[in-house]
């Protein structure tokens, strides 16, 4: 099998990342987390609070609240947080969930109901969770905001914590059209068959919900029949968002995501979109641990491992993962974590001086340097990545026209230019300094048994013929056309036979030549002959 590789040129494929954000990605408390500075928070605690927070740690109890010195904040909900690796008794140093609203229905605390301030136990560059977030927000994922405020709780110093927005009513009105659905949390290392406590919706009241839209994508993915499963996932599950938050959730190597591991995970179902499922990340503490995390064949989780299952979804997923790269390039992702020390580098000093600067400065390019690494290691992971054949659509006529993004490269010749053209619309094969070319761009597809005719224009430049110069067949057959020198677009086609049923076939574009170069329409035709 020939590898997937990058299909988008860099800079423009980043720039369309950033530009198709959906519309509920702007907030009305974004200033609190983009304005330069971390705020100071203090909270006071009654005896019979502090008891209530040692003896039932996740129950809500009232506290007073004070920011940078500012009015008293009465009647503040605190509770304390935190799983296995980051949970904290009041007297040590404790990750607190605080709500505004408990007690006093309808205040908010800049645009937000609940936040959390976390300790970052798992975490000592306190950036992880805040890269997260842009860099699921450049996605075009729902997100968490996230920023920072130095703690102090009844008199002691805790130091900087990482701010972090809560999944609530808030936040489904700053995401979604209609913040009407169920939002499930997926608690503890939790599969979705699991009795998922339900956070928002019409049933959150409830201490046993009927759960019934969860229960739905489960029979859909143990459903035995391949075709029935699949439709039923098509209409249950935003299988496009899905994508994103797969590849977004191991391309950071976010092992203790849903994807890799059912944990740290919110469920929407969206009633904008016929209530399909949307998976929302949470818990990214952890990221980037093994550098050499994969993105391809680890999905153990129950609804990535069934859509994995498919061809047209594999290759999908594929895809995707093409589509995100560009957002790890060094330029966006060390723009992040420039941002990120621009606000904590005052706190860091007004804490512990020059010496704490000085460290989450270094902090900082450690996690530049290990973002680059991560990047370079994608490249090869994607570059690994199997073709993945799929059935084209033949329309009543009984043809299909191939996209440009069913077409991979692939070159036998180490410096053959083999990339997008310029102009976007075709694809290129260009000899390189070596003056000598043998490559080609490729798509599988499957199709039944029958006769083909493979068809599209090819248009060669300066083209010196080494052999056989330019043409097109599919892989395994001899080719019988021929294109070499100058001339404008022409009709290439090659006539072959599927004696199998659902076999796969490998469309082949490709040049041997020692000069020029090749342009090639990717809208290729497949036809049927009768």
């Amino acid at each position: 099998m020939a590898p997937m590789s990058r299909m988008l040129p860099r800079t423009a494929a980043l720039c369309f990342l950033l530009s198709t954000l959906p519309n509920g990605s702007s907030r009305a408390d974004d200033a609190y987390f983009t304005t330069t500075g971390v705020p100071e928070i203090r909270i006071t605690l009654s005896e019979a609070a502090k008891k209530s927070l040692r003896e039932k740690q996740r129950e809500y109890t009232v506290c007073t609240l004070v920011e940078n010195g500012g009015a008293p904040l009465q009647e503040f909900a605190i509770k304390l947080k935190g799983a296995a690796g980051s949970f904290r008794g009041l007297d040590d140093r404790p990750a607190i969930t605080l709500n505004s609203g408990r007690y006093i229905k309808g205040r908010e605390f800049h645009g937000m109901r609940k936040f959390h301030l976390n300790n970052s136990a798992q975490d000592g560059t306190l950036l992880h969770e805040y890269i997260g977030s842009a860099l699921f927000t450049q996605a075009g994922c729902p997100v968490a905001k996230v920023g920072w405020a130095r703690l102090k709780l009844d008199g002691r110093d805790m130091g900087i914590y990482v701010l972090k927005e809560g999944l609530d009513q808030n936040f489904l009105k700053r995401q979604f059209p209609d913040p009407s659905g169920n939002l499930y949390d997926g608690g503890f290392c939790q599969e979705i068959d699991a009795a998922l406590e339900l956070d928002e919706g019409a049933d959150s009241k409830n201490a046993n919900p009927p759960r019934a839209d969860l229960k739905a994508v489960v029979t859909a993915c143990r459903e035995p029949d391949a075709a029935k499963r699949q439709a039923a996932l098509e209409k249950l599950v935003d299988i496009d968002s899905l994508f994103t938050f797969m590849a977004m959730e191991l391309m950071l190597c976010h092992w203790d995501g849903y994807t890799g591991n059912k944990n740290n995970y919110r469920v929407y179902f969206d009633p904008k979109k016929a209530n399909q499922m949307r998976f929302l990340p949470h818990g990214m503490d952890q990221l980037l641990g093994d550098i050499n995390y994969p993105v391809w064949g680890h999905a153990p989780a129950l609804v990535p491992a069934t859509v994995m299952g498919f061809p047209k979804w594999r290759k999908a997923y594929g895809e995707r993962l093409v589509k995100l790269r560009p957002l790890f390039d060094a330029k966006n992702t060390d723009a992040i974590i420039d941002r990120a020390l621009t606000r904590l580098g005052p706190a860091a000093k007004a804490q512990g001086g020059d010496n704490a600067l000085r460290q989450h400065t270094e902090l900082g390019n450690q996690m530049k340097n290990r973002l680059k690494e991560r990047a370079t290691v994608l490249d090869r992971l994607i570059k690994e990545i199997p073709f993945i054949a799929v059935p084209p659509t033949f329309d009543t006529t009984g043809v299909a026209t191939l996209k440009i993004t069913d077409w991979m490269p692939q070159k036998a010749t180490a410096d053959a230019r083999v990339l997008p053209a310029e102009n976007g619309d075709s694809l290129e094969i260009a000899v390189g300094p070596s003056k000598n070319c043998i490559a080609s761009w490729r798509a599988p597809v499957l199709l039944p048994k029958g006769n083909y005719r493979l068809e599209t224009r090819l248009k060669p430049e300066g083209l010196v013929s080494a052999d056989e110069g330019a043409g097109i067949r599919i892989s395994g057959a001899k080719r019988t056309n021929k294109l070499a020198g100058n001339s404008d677009w022409k009709l290439a086609t090659h006539d072959f036979t599927v004696a199998n049923e659902n076999q796969e076939v490998v469309m082949v574009a490709e040049m041997r030549a020692t000069a020029g170069r090749l342009l090639i329409d990717p809208k290729a035709r497949i036809v049927r002959i009768k």
